[in-house]
């Protein structure tokens, strides 16, 4: 028996090394590992649209240090078996109301040395404490519509990403897209509940109302700046019914509201209800632009 149990320890031994051999070299750290362009995104061209149609379906690879541009009026589309990854040090100008539509993965995988941009271009920040009212301030302005995730959208991530100066009105023909609504002025927008939505280590400046809004969701947002968010009224992070996550260690300076918000307002039929813990946020100067009565911060 002795020798048969000494058998066994050996076989073991002998495998664990095999498999530790067989597994050496392999990427396994997903914070720092990129891998290979899979359908490169040529950045030669804008990405415009054409014929009378706002949509420009998009998906692949946009490459390392290579800045992208979208034409003023065009709507990305990834469609739903579709995948759109950006590798770190990528910027993504956005021309003036446009968007990107979500109906499938997008994926911004910034870095600490390489975070990228989803951006409009030429704009100045205007960040002297008292400087502009913010009628005039171009954090303000929604120049470009957000990015939008559609109902069946299953992965959205952000990290190391600067989203800034979204906001503008959906309108018709992109609400119809995105199955959301014409009047939103959300910078993010994330609606499904069976998906999820990654947020960590980004930067979202300006925007018009609810710079980010979860109509249902399974999220994680963690070590993000939200500055300036809100003209008049918004909540930065504002999730409703079917949402289930984390939001914590997030700074918010600035806001028209409140930093943060959970309800289970319009709950979608099907979806779990709002379960959401929040710590260690830090908010500094917020509510003051609220406008409407008892609403401050």
């Amino acid at each position: 028996m002795k020798r048969f149990l000494t058998f066994i320890f050996s076989i073991t031994i002998a495998f664990s090394v095999t498999s530790c051999q067989k597994w050496k070299g392999e990427h396994t750290d997903i914070y720092t590992y990129t891998p290979p362009a899979a359908n490169p995104v040529s950045d030669k061209q804008p990405l415009s649209c054409s014929g009378g149609s706002s949509v420009v379906p998009v998906k692949g690879t946009m490459l390392s240090g290579k800045t992208y541009n979208v034409s003023a009026g065009c709507d990305l589309v990834i469609n739903p078996a579709d995948t759109l990854f950006l590798q770190p040090g990528v910027t993504l100008n956005m021309g003036s109301r446009s968007s990107i539509i979500v109906l499938g993965t997008l994926v911004s995988n910034g870095s600490k040395n390489q975070p990228n941009y989803i951006t409009a271009p030429g704009m100045i920040k205007n960040d002297v404490p008292g400087g502009v009212a913010a009628s005039a301030d171009s954090a303000y302005a929604g120049h470009w519509k957000g990015i939008i995730g559609g109902p069946n959208c299953n992965l959205m991530v952000l990290r190391w990403t600067h989203v800034e100066y979204a906001g503008y009105a959906e309108g018709s023909a992109t609400s119809a897209i995105a199955s959301s609504g014409a009047n939103n002025q959300y910078s993010i927008l994330f609606a499904n509940y069976k998906g999820n939505f990654v947020m960590e280590d980004s930067w979202l400046y300006g925007g018009v109302d609810d710079p980010v809004r979860v109509s249902a969701g399974k999220i994680a947002i963690f070590r993000n700046t939200f500055e300036k968010n809100g003209v008049h009224g918004g909540d930065c992070l504002n999730v409703k019914g079917g949402t289930t996550g984390t939001m914590a260690y997030n700074l918010f300076i600035g806001t028209a509201t409140n930093g943060q918000k959970a309800s289970n307002k319009g709950q979608a039929t099907g979806a779990p209800q709002t379960n959401v813990v929040m710590y260690n946020n830090t908010f500094i100067s917020g509510g003051y632009r609220q406008v409407q009565s008892g609403r401050g911060g």
